[in-house]
């Protein structure tokens, strides 16, 4: 199947999903006919050029990279540059197969072309948007001045009462479905309440409610070797070894963290007792550069367990001075310094304890080169 072939399909199902998402019937009708509308435009003018067009999929509020960002971060960001490229060509390639004409795809294909392009202009010397990509292409515009409904002051008060009632209600529900907690409801406790509920929905017509813990700690037991109570597992490492002793474990797999797999192989390469002195503060070190998104911070703990709490009391410090600094920046920077400096002390906190949380964060570290290099012994 050639590349015109595919995109006559998709216009032609373009076409199918516009008529069908106008008699629908949905409250969202109008906004999947909009989209559907500019992606028949996109394919049309695709099929007329010769060659692809896409609809912009970026968010108005997405993350930019400056151009002296873009400069300043040239290995990572090409790197990042060719992973675009290879996904968009092999996306493009997944379309073009028989099977693989779908709206999804061709959403994926969308999203890939531009996140592509878009590092393309960074080598123009232009700014670039980095994150923000989004499955369906919308953007919001202003209500003419001159769209004014035919309502009259009475029905228009009760109508934004009646949707201010309906926000808070949908509000209050996903507080309910989606809030977290840091003690009682968070990743880890969520993963044991999703094994529970897999194990009772085969059953779930059939099971007395008055019986499910009963039912629930025999079918865990059958099946996975054990039972693990998500209320007094909610540290990660807790549950992790709950795990190993409840669960049948066949095998574990350790993935290392960025910066141990670059320290791993200087260390191969170099004097041990000059990395470890070199790499141990953010100022001498040449694995990591300040992310201005993480919180201020002078050691890294994650392999120096005897001095942890010491370096952990100099990261608690710089935490403090970032939050003091962000009471003055406060009305310049919306709070972001303070902010920062709260989440540095919260992270820095546990080391006083020897744990540590914090490894740095690498914001143009390219996903495949991290899997290469720890296929790689790196």
């Amino acid at each position: 199947m050639d590349t015109k072939k595919v995109l006559v399909t998709l216009r032609d199902q373009l076409v199918l999903s516009l008529l069908k998402s106008v008699n629908s019937g949905r409250p969202d009708w109008g906004a999947a006919v909009l989209v559907n509308m500019a992606r028949y435009i996109a394919v049309e003018q695709s099929l007329q050029l010769g060659r692809w067009v896409f609809i912009d999929d970026f968010a108005v509020d997405s993350e930019w990279i400056s151009t002296d960002q873009f400069v300043e971060q040239a290995e990572p960001i090409q790197t990042q540059i060719d992973d675009a490229q290879d996904n968009f060509k092999q996306t493009r390639k997944a379309i073009i197969s028989p099977d693989g004409l779908t709206e999804s795809n061709y959403s994926q294909l969308e999203m890939s072309a531009n996140r592509y392009f878009e590092w393309l202009n960074g080598k123009q010397q232009k700014a670039v948007r980095y994150q923000g990509e989004k499955a369906l292409p919308t953007k919001s515009i202003s209500l003419p001045d001159w769209l004014l409904p035919e309502l009259s002051p009475h029905q228009l008060t009760r109508a934004l009462t009646e949707l201010e009632h309906y926000e808070n209600k949908l509000l209050q529900e996903l507080a309910q479905h989606y809030q977290y907690n840091l003690l009682t409801r968070n990743c880890v406790t969520e993963l044991f309440r999703i094994l529970d509920q897999a194990l009772l929905s085969p059953n779930k017509e059939d099971n007395d409610p008055t019986k499910q813990d009963e039912f629930l700690i025999k079918e865990s037991k059958q099946r996975l070797g054990g039972t693990i109570s998500a209320a007094y597992n909610f540290i990660p490492f807790v549950s992790f070894h709950s795990v190993q002793e409840n669960y049948k474990v066949i095998s574990n797999t350790v993935l290392s963290a960025y910066r141990g797999q670059k320290l791993d192989k200087l260390y191969t390469k170099n004097n041990g007792l000059m990395v470890a002195l070199r790499e141990s503060n953010i100022f001498s070190s040449t694995v990591y550069s300040y992310n201005p998104d993480d919180a201020f911070f002078v050691f890294f703990t994650d392999d120096s367990l005897a001095l942890r709490p010491v370096f952990g009391l100099f990261n608690t410090a710089a935490g403090i001075g970032q939050s003091l600094f962000g009471f003055l920046s406060w009305p310049f920077d919306s709070g972001k310094n303070l902010k920062a400096g709260t989440t540095g002390i919260l992270m820095s906190l546990p080391e006083l304890l020897f744990f540590n949380m914090r490894k740095g964060s690498y914001k143009y570290l390219s996903y495949n080169q991290f899997v290469k290099d720890e296929k790689s012994g790196y």
